[in-house]
């Protein structure tokens, strides 16, 4: 194996000399990894940016590069091999360590530790809450080899739950954990991880389309050798189970079969707004959208005006419908028309969060813009291919709107810029973007990766051939 990779890598870094753009940075000097079972030594890296302490950042392993990079609490706070993730106490919503899992030729290590790089388990939890860690595949083996996950207490070593999921916070001190399984049922339980009911047969779980107070519910129903799925809306507050549950068809409103019709009701009052033969997907005063069956068209009505189409979305009050003749057509809650591929001469639109799309059109995908929810041009270029958003927080896990990606070609490197919500670049050339939040992001440039913040400066950074080392225990 040490012969393999002596011979690959100066062929190798011929190849990125070829393919990257940029020249390294200046970046400090990595951290050494930490022996099979050791706590990693933080490295006190002030930050010289306008990043916070309190923003954190990972930066995968994987491309050039063997370790993942925890950055964090202005410094770094791992930088190792195998895979690292931060770890968010679900009873907080804040971040709690971090957990690291890999293998060496000796066999697997891992381990979880807390921000001043402690180490509090011997093996890799996914989730937190309070003082249970929740344990799945490897990491559960060493304890219990009868379940593919449980609950574990950090400071008594009690088990719990075993075969259930990670915890979800659906109230204050209250929440939701699964047991998947071909009939997945769910529990509810406390702080201290105390069952306070057993919702069998009920399996529940978040709907599409965030719904304060209520989560959806599903159970299996056998006739004979026949099963079929039942769907039904939970009630958080009270714990009732509202059966004939369709969909979500807006904020507060949802779809039910009643009586071989269809029925949308208002959650909070009860009150029905809308009725027809076929199950809603949508509804909003005198609007409304119908899903057909699978082989025919969906029915929008909007503005007065109703369109059959192929497929269709919505979302922050925009629809998004591709109509009978291929047309791809943009329109307000009002019905009213913001974009069309026909007019626009497009190829293709996308819908973004927070009411921005985007438009395609090059017929391979190029010369993508970026519009606002107002539909005012904020960026377009011939180069780009796709401009999207894809990046979550990592503590709360919900969706960054207004920072957007924007990939695009030169010669043989695939590169990127990262666009702010007025459309305007915020850093440009970049090769990879491994996270990011409102301050600065996690990138690779060129030979150099590391945190950056908007104003172009590397808040931290290393090489990205830091971790070619000729070391014994390298990992594989």
């Amino acid at each position: 194996m040490k012969t393999i990779r002596r011979i690959l890598c100066p062929a190798l870094v011929c190849a990125l000399l070829a393919a990257c753009a940029a020249p390294p940075g200046p970046g400090a000097a990595a951290s050494q990894p930490p022996a099979s079972g050791s706590a990693p030594a933080p490295a006190a890296v002030p930050a010289q940016g306008s990043v916070p302490a309190s923003s954190y950042y990972i930066l995968y392993a994987g491309e050039y590069s063997q370790n993942t990079v925890l950055y964090g609490e202005g410094r770094v706070l791992y930088n190792g091999p195998g895979g690292a993730n931060f770890v968010t106490d679900a009873a907080t919503g804040r971040i709690a360590g971090y957990a690291v899992t890999g293998h060496r030729p000796e066999g697997s290590f891992g381990g979880f530790y807390d921000l001043s790089g402690r180490q509090l388990l011997g093996c890799a939890p996914d989730a937190l809450l309070n003082d249970w860690a929740h344990l799945q595949y490897n990491a559960v083996i060493e304890i219990n080899s009868e379940s593919d996950s449980l609950y574990r207490n950090l400071k008594t070593g009690e088990t719990r739950l075993q075969g259930y999921g990670r915890p979800e916070k659906i109230a204050p001190g209250v929440y939701l954990a699964t047991r998947p399984g071909m009939q997945p049922v769910s529990v509810l339980v406390n702080d201290e991880l105390e069952v306070l009911r057993d919702l069998a047969p009920w399996y529940i779980f978040s709907p599409n389309e965030p719904t304060p107070g209520y989560l959806c519910a599903s159970k299996m129903v056998w006739d004979g050798e026949l099963g079929r799925t039942e769907d039904a809306l939970f009630c958080i507050a009270t714990g009732e189970i509202l059966e004939g549950f369709q969909c979500v068809c807006g904020p507060g409103r949802a779809c039910f079969g009643q009586g071989g019709e269809y029925v949308v009701t208002e959650l909070s009052t009860g009150r029905q707004l809308a009725r027809g033969p076929k199950p809603f997907v949508w509804c909003m005063g005198d609007d409304w959208a119908v899903r057909g069956p699978e082989d025919e068209f969906h029915t929008v009505q909007l503005g007065g005006r109703q369109y059959s189409c192929r497929w269709f979305t919505q979302q922050d009050g925009r629809f998004l419908l591709n109509l009978e003749n291929d047309t791809v057509l943009l329109l307000d809650a009002q019905g009213g028309a913001i974009a069309s591929s026909a007019t626009l001469g497009a190829q293709n639109i996308s819908l973004l969060p927070g009411g921005f799309y985007t438009v395609s059109h090059g017929e391979d995908g190029t010369d993508t813009a970026l519009y606002s929810p107002d539909g005012a041009l904020l960026a377009r270029s011939s180069r780009y291919t796709y401009i999207y958003n894809q990046w979550r927080g990592i503590a709360n896990n919900e969706l960054l709107s207004g920072l957007y990606q924007a990939s695009y070609q030169q010669g043989r490197a695939s590169l990127c810029d990262l666009l702010g919500a007025d459309g305007s670049p915020l850093l440009t050339g970049l090769n990879r973007i491994y996270s990011a939040d409102e301050y600065g992001a996690a990138v690779r440039r060129g030979f150099t990766r590391g945190v950056m913040d908007y104003q172009g400066r590397w808040v931290w950074s290393e090489s990205i051939f830091d971790s070619f080392e000729d070391e014994e225990d390298e990992p594989w």
